[in-house]
């Protein structure tokens, strides 16, 4: 007589389905002068379920629409907007990236870590020229899939003056 066995199969994406923002950390430095502002997210690959270290992740990061800071009239020492919101960079799941003062790199399942950073020698947007914001769309993709969208939207605001020798623009970080 056949002995009929059962049997389960589990299939198991290329990539992962989605990426989403496990944790953010603002990098500080109390001792910046000119162009400063840092900000590293955790990124989490899902389904956490299976382990997805050593895929590789890649971004793209454009300009979007809703940016309040003008080349022209906002920006100095040759920066624009559009690129801040400029790059493609390629990520490994799992690996660990360098501490960044406050922040850990610490590798870690499924994680990786993606660092925003605006700085310049000098302050980048015109003294007397209110906050503005420069936003940009951030795309990550794994096998040519989109698996993950955000806008990162940097809030530039200038302290001190020119004529004291202490202009600083900050630069807020946010990922959402």
């Amino acid at each position: 007589m056949p002995v009929h066995k059962e049997l389960t199969v589990t299939i198991v994406s290329d990539c992962p389905s989605s990426i989403t923002i496990d944790s953010d950390c603002t990098v500080t430095d109390p001792q910046a002068s000119g162009t400063w502002g840092w900000l590293r997210s955790k990124m989490k690959a899902n389904p956490t379920s299976t382990n997805w270290d050593g895929y590789v992740v890649t971004e793209t990061v454009s300009l979007n629409s809703s940016t309040t800071c003008h080349d022209t009239n906002d920006l100095d020492y040759g920066e624009t907007a559009a690129g801040m919101c400029n790059g493609t960079t390629s990520f490994t799941i799992g690996q660990e990236s360098e501490d960044a003062d406050n922040c850990s790199g610490t590798a870690a399942q499924n994680r990786f870590y993606d660092d925003q950073l605006t700085f310049h020698a000098n302050p980048i947007l015109k003294e007397f020229r209110p906050p503005c914001k420069v936003v940009c769309n951030q795309v990550y993709k794994c096998g040519g899939t989109n698996i993950g969208s955000f806008t990162i939207t940097r809030t530039l605001s200038n302290t001190g003056s020119t004529s004291a020798g202490t202009l600083h623009t900050s630069v807020s970080i946010e990922k959402s």
